[in-house]
């Protein structure tokens, strides 16, 4: 009956070519059907790459003939009719039926993210949940945590030792365990493990049993039996100490006598402490009387480990419940409700009722349910979920009939588990046994389709190396089966794809011999390989390097950036990377405090290497207490470098006029810097409501938010894309350069909420459930399972990390990694290559045509453009419909232009021109002023609009009329919102204001000078600029300039 199906999908298997198929082939046997189906997916772009796909197959369906389908579409379109037994005509009038009833209530078009879908809920059942209707719902938490910390902070005191106690406690074990000790800092990462899963589910456990009391006498009681115990220790420890010297028995000197008794195994491995002449000297009598003392520290040290290991976080317990009590008072206060509590909340509504009556309403609705990338649900998600599963399995819908479930995913790919995602859910319900367990419904139903096998994204050569080596190593960590490895790799083995071509696995090793530290290696070789690929006519855009950590990104990037190579990253396009802003920001702090030194430097090196100065003369100026650069900082700048600027002049100035010498002062303004018009323009945006004067309050927003500010990632530049992981999972490269060494012994969770088994025996002293921490060494033995199921969990977390890596790339996959012998992934790949090849003896190593060799592959003259893949991760570009009219069928159904999607489908190459040049100009604050800037503005820009918005640029600076207006003295606005006391919306393109007092409003039109418009266009202007009048600025005038073809003309 196959109602509940689990569908195992590899990377590259076209995983949401089958999720659509599934879909349309129950939309298609009732056209309002999508309104009782649910799907559910992990991001918001993931709901957007859904919807969009459906829609744009029913599109092609419905208006297209079937020989100009794509091979995702031709695959869709077969199966449904197969399926179904339909014919072409109902094929299309289906298509078109289902296509106008999603477009016109688009609303019940539920495919969302788990999240959005129970927040729904929440807003929906306010009432039921004890929420006020009115609640305020709270995204970001960073506000509330810093009013939570500021009262706690404010708490501290003589009066309130306890609370003073646990606050340097937990500060002290943050020093002990990272180095850091801030008071701010420490109490936020506190802060936000509460609203973890799994924290609140514990506190739900400790607020039913503490109190306040009762916790500080817990506290209280750990100290006094742990300061027993450890005497009990020492004081055995003294005894043997005092026996070896009263009988001047002979030890080994090389291991201290306290380590080997507490860590040795046994009485006899202690007894290895000693000589072996002294320990035949040892009679049986003396044995005994050393055995009775180590058996007593045994027995204590167990105590002790036991102990700890139950209450060493209790007075961080004590503060998180404290913190969490004040979040709560805001929370009542400000009538909040935080979005992180949304599945904490729904599982309580849940325990409570055998049948909750959310999920009565709710479920009746839907009756077929879709999630998608299943290994990354949390397994308090999953149990919210089960009920409304189980109603629709049961058929208690307003369909009457019996529902389906289809979940999608890949355990090979789970890579989110420090955000809570459970693999182990999605291998449990693989099997019949764990589906009768978990969903409790008819065994009948149950189905794990595992015909997603082949690989439509990937070459031959990386496929079957991806095949032989993740069996080599995941029999080589797992021999015995008991780390799970194997078990979740079983189906590792990817069928190629049809169309799939040759392509190639490069394996570089460091040489024995290479001095250079990683991090230098990774940089250089990357470069090489992007020399190479450039040689070869590959495109940057095509190349992505994926880094196991955001430090490695950023080492790379920086490295790729200032030998010339256009680089794209989150990293990378940090405002705060920018060696400018950096500049602009210590000359603030310095301004504001004369007496940073710290600033001083950053603001003298950076202009030094501006200037190509020697570092040397500045280290020695710095160090010199009567030297300039410590007397006179602005002298020391204008001596060294020919800059004149006084600093102690600009402390009186405004931020924005401060910042705006700074800039003329540094020459900054010589050259367009995209970095540097997007800070100007969040300069605007934050004085819009804050103090111009006030710089301790601009240097707490840049710390906090300003320094986290990206651009946007440019359309059409041509960049390597580096990247973490986690990151890339979902997406797909042309070359993916990955430099990984070794995979950490590290856990994913360091810590975790275990049940206590003595709770029950004594519940009044000790905890129901406590906070442990998994260190090898402190875990006793009757809760040793955990650290080995995290142990083998985080083993899991690690080879799919690389999995997902290399499993990436199209064409060529290209591994750097450390010298043979180091690395733990290192060795096992040289081991993976000797055992196929025993005869290769080389640091550089290539595998195709299914062999190792040592001679490089022919890249060939490759572009982007020669490689899309035939199935699964398409883009909607590759799938964007063009007119067709040979298409077999009439349909009087007119799509409504309204329509976003249509718009992208009927737009005319004219209208597309025109607003590539206006967003272009929309997003200009600074404009180029020569041929040159306009030159190295333009430089990264896609060919496709390249020359128009050159041109246009030109056109600009070469009009009279237009000069002053984009001329870079000018403060401007772009797309500015106007709001008029009668509540109406206004936004012109460009309004500038000149130091004559003129303010111009320019409005950009696509396409050229049609007369049909004139009217209305002037109308608009005047428009404009009659509502800045009745503002009182009283010399407006008013600009339209078109733009392709390029015309200028004066309104007012």
């Amino acid at each position: 009956m196959n109602k509940f199906t689990v569908f195992k999908a590899s990377a590259g298997s076209g995983k949401t070519t089958q999720l659509v198929t599934e879909y349309l082939t129950l939309a298609f046997q009732k056209s309002d059907r999508f309104r009782n189906i649910l799907a559910i997916t992990f991001t918001n772009n993931a709901t957007a790459e859904m919807k969009e796909r459906i829609v744009q197959t029913l599109y092609t369906f419905a208006f297209k003939n079937y020989n100009n389908f794509n091979f995702a579409e031709k695959k869709t379109y077969d199966t449904i009719q197969t399926a179904l037994q339909l014919d072409n005509k109902q094929m299309q009038e289906n298509a078109e039926k289902i296509l106008q009833n999603i477009l016109y209530d688009y609303d019940n078009f539920s495919i969302s993210t788990i999240d959005s879908f129970f927040q729904r809920i929440v807003r929906a059942f306010a009432l039921e949940f004890g929420l006020n209707l009115n609640f305020n719902l709270e995204i970001s938490l960073d506000e509330v945590f810093e009013k939570t910390i500021n009262l706690l902070i404010s708490r501290i005191s003589k009066e309130e030792e306890s609370l003073t106690y646990k606050v340097e406690k937990l500060v002290q074990t943050e020093m002990d365990t990272s180095g850091k000790w801030k008071i701010n800092n420490v109490l936020t990462k506190t802060l936000t493990t509460i609203y973890e899963e799994e924290t609140a589910m514990a506190f739900d456990i400790l607020q039913q049993d503490l109190d306040s009391q009762k916790l500080k006498r817990l506290s209280e009681n750990y100290k006094t039996e742990r300061e027993t115990l450890t005497n009990n220790i020492n004081t055995e420890i003294n005894n043997i100490k005092k026996l070896i010297q009263e009988n001047e028995w002979k030890i080994n000197q090389r291991t201290k006598l306290e380590n080997k008794i507490l860590n040795s195994n046994s009485f006899d491995d202690f007894l290895g402490i000693f000589l072996k002449k002294t320990l035949e000297t040892i009679d049986n009598e003396k044995k005994e009387l050393l055995n009775s003392h180590y058996c007593i520290i045994k027995t204590n040290q167990n105590k002790l480990t036991n102990l700890n290991f139950i209450f060493k976080n209790i007075d961080k317990i004590s503060i998180m419940l404290d913190l969490k009590e004040i979040s709560e008072q805001i929370q009542e206060r400000d009538n909040l409700f935080y979005l992180s509590e949304t599945n904490n909340l729904i599982s309580r509504q849940i325990e409570e009722d055998d049948t909750p009556y959310i999920y009565e309403k709710i479920g009746n609705k839907y009756a077929y349910f879709f999630i998608d990338e299943f290994q990354d649900t949390s397994k308090l998600q999953w149990n919210n979920f089960i009920p409304i599963l189980q109603n629709a399995l049961a058929g208690e819908t307003i369909t009457g009939a019996v529902g389906e479930v289809k979940l999608f995913g890949d355990i090979k790919q789970a890579i989110y588990r420090f955000r809570n995602g459970d693999s182990t859910l999605l291998h449990q319900l693989s099997t019949a046994e764990g589906y009768t367990e978990q969903i409790k419904a008819d065994p009948s139903f149950h189905n794990v389709n595992n015909s997603l096998d082949t690989n439509y994204r990937s070459s031959k050569s990386i496929i079957n190396f991806n095949n032989n080596f993740f069996k080599h190593l995941t029999e080589a960590l797992d021999p015995d089966g008991n780390a799970k490895c194997k078990e979740f790799y079983a189906d590792v083995k990817q069928k190629i794809g049809p169309n799939a071509e040759e392509g190639f696995v490069s394996i570089l090793f460091k040489d024995s011999e290479n001095k250079d530290d990683n991090s230098t290696f990774f940089c250089k070789e990357a470069e090489k390989i992007i020399d190479n690929l450039l040689k070869n006519g590959v495109p940057l855009r095509d190349i992505s390097i994926l880094c196991s950590a955001n430090d490695t990104i950023s080492i790379i990037g920086q490295h790729l950036a200032s030998n010339g190579y256009a680089v794209l990253s989150e990293r990378s396009l940090l405002l705060s990377q920018s060696d400018k802003i950096q500049t602009l920001i210590a000359a603030i702090k310095y301004i504001d405090n004369y007496k940073d030194t710290i600033q001083k430097f950053i603001i003298a090196q950076q202009l030094f290497k501006n200037k190509n100065k020697d570092l040397s003369l500045l280290h020695k100026q710095l160090i010199e207490k009567e030297s300039k650069f410590n007397t006179n900082f602005s002298d020391y700048i204008q001596e060294e470098l020919g800059i004149e600027i006084n600093f102690k002049t600009l402390q009186k100035l405004p931020l924005f006029s401060k910042i705006n010498c700074l800039i003329k002062a540094f020459n900054f303004d010589k050259e367009t810097d995209i970095f540097l018009i997007t800070f100007l323009d969040n300069i605007d945006k934050y004085l819009q409501t804050n103090n111009a004067f006030d710089i301790g309050k601009f240097k707490e927003w840049w710390e906090k938010k300003g320094a986290t500010i990206t651009l946007p990632s440019p359309e059409g530049l041509d960049a390597v894309t580096i990247t973490t992981i986690h990151k890339s999972k979902g997406l797909a490269y042309p070359y993916v350069i990955f430099p990984f060494s070794e995979w950490g012994n590290s856990r994913t969770k360091e810590t975790k909420w275990i049940y206590n088994n003595e709770y029950t025996q004594n519940p009044d002293n000790t905890l129901p459930i406590f906070l442990a921490k998994l260190k090898s060494g402190e875990v006793p033995a009757q809760y040793i399972h955990h650290y080995d199921e995290e142990t083998k969990l985080s083993l899991i977390d690690k080879l799919n990390k690389i999995y997902v890596a290399q499993t990436r790339p199209r064409k060529g996959l290209f591994i750097i990694t450390t010298k043979r012998d180091r690395g733990n992934y290192a060795k096992h790949l040289d081991n993976f290559i000797r055992i196929s090849n025993p005869e290769i003896d080389s640091n550089q190593i290539y595998f195709y045509n299914e062999q190792f060799v040592t001679r490089e592959p022919n890249l060939g003259q490759q572009s982007s453009e020669t490689q899309e893949p035939n199935l699964g991760q398409q883009s909607l570009e590759t799938q964007e419909p063009k007119n067709d009219l040979t298409c077999s069928y009439h349909s009087d159904f007119i799509p409504n232009k309204s329509h976003l999607l249509f718009d992208k489908l009927t737009e005319s190459e004219a209208i597309k021109k025109g607003n590539a040049i206006h967003s272009f100009l929309s997003s200009m604050m600074l404009f180029p002023q020569t041929e040159e800037e306009i030159f190295a503005l333009t430089k990264t820009l896609s060919n496709q609009y390249k020359d128009i918005i050159i041109n246009t640029l030109k056109k600009l600076i070469e009009n009279k009329n237009l000069q002053p207006y984009f001329c870079n003295t000018a403060h401007s606005f772009n797309e500015i919102s106007i709001l008029t006391p009668q509540g109406e919306h206004y936004r012109p393109d460009r309004v500038v204001f000149l130091e004559s007092g003129e303010v111009a409003v320019i409005d950009y039109k696509t396409g050229g000078h049609q007369e049909k418009y004139q009217e209305k266009y002037k109308e608009q202007v005047s428009n404009y600029c009659f509502i800045l009048k009745e503002m009182g600025y009283e010399q407006v005038t008013g600009h339209l300039i078109y733009l392709e073809p390029f015309e200028y003309e004066k309104v007012i």
